[in-house]
């Protein structure tokens, strides 16, 4: 179930992070050099995580003490990334925009460093203690769980929270809120199922000694099969194409469908028009 607790995560911030960078005052130029942290925490994250859980002993297991810590780094960032006033607080400077927004852009990072943390050691612990029979149904149930935390996350997006939540100051608070739930509530099963055993290395001679952790680390992208090659290649031009979907389809309904304005005062009219459109086009 730990996948759940990732796509919550990252469809939260997917959701809100555009329309909360641009009322705390970022141009949109610079929001997309903000998004860099998903792909960029992805990119060094999961092969380094990986490399070394594939070396860990511990007595929990390769992988699940990694997601357990990831879990936790990034119930860190969805608190810190819902709260960008707080850091400007402590140095007295509540009303400094730059503050609040570098803030944020810091807890976006520990977020997706966390989730990337949880992502790959979670899609490794299927394949460890699944056996091979039943390592297709492992992961179409992964998939389907993944995808139903998407849809959950979306439409509680479209969902005016606070009416149901009244102790929260907006609908962003209450969502990234309720991901900390998710990430750590469906981190439980996947901890106690995950019945994982202390790995223990296959014996080595002296003549052919273990690879080193970078060497091995290199190995990933050099012994690559032409298939694989291939998928890279398909996936990343398929993300590059969702990517801008994904980031800004939000804001462009709070903005351009109900001509709404993020910096404009909470109380404004066109203030109220933009947050009602951001809960709608959660729903995209």
């Amino acid at each position: 179930m730990w996948t759940m607790g990732v796509t919550f995560g990252f469809n939260a911030e997917f959701v809100l992070g555009t329309p909360m960078f641009v009322s705390l005052g970022m141009s949109h130029l610079l929001t997309s050099f903000a998004w860099l942290a998903g792909p960029l925490s992805g990119l060094f994250v999961q092969p380094i995580v990986g490399a070394i859980s594939d070396r860990y002993q511990g007595r929990w297991g390769r992988r699940r003490v990694f997601i357990i810590v990831g879990a936790l780094i990034a119930s860190v960032g969805l608190i810190c990334f819902a709260n960008p006033q707080w850091i400007a607080e402590l140095v007295g400077q509540d009303d400094n925009n730059t503050i609040m927004i570098g803030f944020a852009l810091v807890s976006l990072w520990v977020l997706n460093i966390g989730l990337n943390m949880m992502q790959g050691p979670g899609w490794a612990l299927v394949l460890d203690i699944c056996p091979v029979s039943q390592q297709k149904a492992g992961n179409s149930m992964v998939s389907t769980l993944s995808a139903l935390s998407g849809i959950l996350t979306n439409l509680l997006g479209f969902v005016n929270l606070v009416e149901f939540l009244p102790f929260f100051e907006d609908n962003a608070h209450a969502l990234l809120y309720i991901g900390v739930i998710v990430v750590l509530l469906t981190l439980i099963p996947t901890v106690l199922a995950g019945n994982e055993k202390r790995y223990v290395p296959p014996p080595t001679s002296d003549s052919a000694p273990a690879p080193g952790f970078f060497k091995e680390l290199k190995s990933f992208f050099t012994d690559m099969t032409p298939a694989v090659i291939r998928l890279v290649i398909v996936m990343f031009f398929a993300f590059g194409c969702f990517s801008p979907f994904q980031f800004y389809f939000t804001d462009y309904f709070g903005e351009e469908v109900y001509d709404g304005n993020a910096t404009a005062p909470e109380y404004a009219t066109s203030y109220e028009d933009y947050q009602t459109g951001v809960r709608m086009g959660s729903l995209g």
